[in-house]
């Protein structure tokens, strides 16, 4: 029955995708401050002005320091989001990094550097190993439902090189997305992540994305066409096909290793035009049959609408009992 956090607690946002996360938590805390990033300017602020939401800029000397019980992150691994563990550690304030994405890459250092992580799904905890984690579910899939197919559906084409990542191949990755929907009879749109660096001269039918907008772009499609992205998950809680176009190879572990079934994958522009064909005269993926279906809906993140709350319940159960430890141990 707990649905507010006693505690004063501190959201550490980085972008425009944490601040769609946590303000959903926000609402459900006694007292709550927002930190954005002082060197970094990743959309974080314009999205909270754009819903009219205070901040405050990271720094040493925030007076909320010295007044925060719990702090949640999105990414942890960044040089200022340690920094800021590091000032929260010197308060003795425990810190918990909020799994961000069904597809983190967990090979790397993601996830390792505060006390405790909540994760989206069974599914991470194949590649996610810490003495402690709860299962909460991403508050972000909270207002995402299934969606009947709208008149026209089109191919959506997600476009998300973001932060220069294997910037050397994007263009021809998204050419031969282009050329297999056109080759395949299909319209087509290119939701652009908005911090994507590929060059899109020439392109037509661009969507400016985000996590704000995104799901009101995949609810027009019939398919997702995507590289490594969380976007691939979310299509598919909306009941619409996926294909993970993979003709670079990338060494991508979460769709790579999808045993769902839900997902095609191909990795030429051949097979990606008949895939296309092939799946505008299938049922969407959800209607395909009960038990895979369930299986996903399970296996990846809550689908109840409340995954908000599981965050609320367990940063007030760790602050009740001592299961964080003490921060100025590590």
């Amino acid at each position: 029955g707990i649905d507010e956090v006693s505690g004063h607690v501190l959201f550490f946002v980085t972008d425009d995708t944490h601040a769609n996360t946590f303000l959903r938590i926000a609402p459900h805390c006694s007292r709550s401050t927002i930190v954005v990033h002082r060197t970094l300017d990743l959309g974080a602020r314009a999205a909270l002005e754009a819903e009219g939401v205070h901040y405050v800029v990271h720094s040493r000397n925030l007076r909320e320091f010295s007044e925060a019980d719990i702090a949640i992150m999105g990414n942890d691994n960044g040089k200022e989001e340690r920094l800021f563990i590091h000032h929260c550690r010197s308060h003795r304030i425990p810190v918990i990094c909020l799994q961000e994405a069904v597809n983190m890459n967990f090979d790397g250092p993601v996830m390792r550097w505060t006390d405790r992580t909540f994760v989206g799904g069974t599914h991470a905890l194949r590649y996610h190993t810490r003495t402690m984690s709860v299962l909460t579910g991403n508050p972000r899939y909270d207002d995402i439902r299934q969606k009947p197919l709208q008149e026209n559906p089109y191919v959506l084409i997600n476009c998300n090189f973001t932060y220069g990542v294997a910037i050397g191949w994007a263009r021809t990755w998204l050419d031969q997305a282009i050329e297999a929907a056109k080759d395949a009879g299909m319209d087509y749109r290119i939701t652009v992540h908005p911090r994507d660096e590929t060059d899109l001269s020439g392109i037509e039918y661009v969507l400016d994305s985000g996590a704000f907008v995104v799901h009101e772009q995949i609810a027009g499609c019939y398919a997702l066409v995507s590289r490594d992205s969380s976007l691939p998950y979310e299509a598919l809680l909306m009941n619409r096909h996926v294909v993970y176009f993979n003709p670079f190879h990338e060494r991508e572990r979460c769709l790579n290793e999808d045993d769902t079934g839900l997902i095609g994958k191909c990795d030429t522009k051949e097979d990606l035009q008949t895939m296309l064909r092939e799946l505008a005269e299938k049922p969407l993926p959800l209607d395909a049959g009960p038990s895979s279906s369930e299986m996903f809906r399970h296996y990846f993140t809550g689908i109840d609408g409340v995954n908000h709350l599981r965050v609320v319940r367990a940063l007030q159960t760790f602050l009740d009992h001592d299961y964080l430890g003490r921060p100025d141990a590590w």
